[in-house]
């Protein structure tokens, strides 16, 4: 859905949204009395903060952090996401360096361990079970390289992992032990590659530097797979569904109206099936 459309059926009165840098914002119009200020900030975690501290009026965030970070028994429980509304819907899956051979090794792990059920097992302690995709569409190398990167992290015996800490799909329990869906499931592929994982944070602005660069060997960490940046990197077959919410405080009520039968229904009815 187009932040601007969604600016148009919003109250009259100025809108604060507030996104994560990662995510894809159109610019909306400042005619009438209703209007949309941007705010993009480093983390998704950033978001929620300033929605919590009133700085924002909306936070858009991917589901599979919202459903895991916001409402009841959280540390955000007054926030809460808006049922109906769906701004992009998207795939994760893992960056490589153009041309890398790593790419059909890790899909071939990837579909092993969706067999014999690991996948699913780890899918469902993380309340991801809705999201896993069971019936990947193999990917291929897109770039060219003279490089053999399985090669290359077979003889250093590591693959150096870029992320952030985004709950649930990498982040420190209690205990201070990195976990997350993502954490364990390039545990579990490393194990079949032969190789120790090393999970580094990196800032998601220079993440495509930091890998062209070699400083990480790959990036898994809930990253969406977008066509532009094809042109620089080479994904695995996607492995998880995902979409972007608004999250908004409790009692802050999003209500729409037109006449029935009209162009604007039909605007609504579109709205809210995206």
């Amino acid at each position: 859905m187009n932040l601007k459309k969604f600016a148009a059926f919003s109250m009259a009165a100025t809108l604060c949204i507030t996104l994560f840098s990662g995510c894809s914002k159109d610019g909306a119009g400042s005619g009438g009395s209703a209007s949309v200020e941007y705010t993009a900030v480093s983390t998704q975690a950033d978001a929620l903060m300033e929605l919590k501290a009133g700085t924002a009026d909306v936070a858009v965030i991917d589901y599979t952090m919202a459903k895991t970070m916001v409402g009841e028994g959280t540390d955000y429980e007054e926030l809460t996401i808006v049922d109906g509304i769906e701004l992009a819907v998207e795939e994760y899956g893992i960056a490589f360096r153009n041309g890398s051979n790593l790419v059909s090794a890790v899909n071939e792990a990837y579909e092993e361990l969706l067999e014999d059920g690991t996948l699913a097992a780890i899918a469902e302690k993380y309340d991801l079970t809705y999201s896993l995709i069971t019936d990947p569409v193999p990917s291929e190398e897109s770039g060219t390289s003279d490089e053999d990167d399985l090669a290359y992290v077979k003889e250093k015996g590591t693959l150096i992992i870029g992320i952030t800490e985004y709950a649930p799909m990498n982040y420190y329990d209690e205990s201070g032990k990195l976990v997350g869906f993502d954490t364990e499931f390039a545990e579990a592929v490393c194990e079949k590659l032969g190789v120790t994982p090393e999970f580094v944070v990196i800032d998601w602005n220079t993440k495509v530097v930091e890998l062209a660069s070699k400083n990480i060997d790959c990036i898994w960490n809930g990253m969406t797979i977008l066509d532009d940046l094809k042109e620089n990197l080479d994904f695995s077959a996607a492995y998880m569904r995902n979409k972007q919410v608004l999250v908004v405080k409790d009692g802050f009520d999003i209500s729409i109206v037109a006449e029935a039968g009209s162009a604007g229904e039909n605007s609504v009815k579109d709205l809210m099936a995206e």
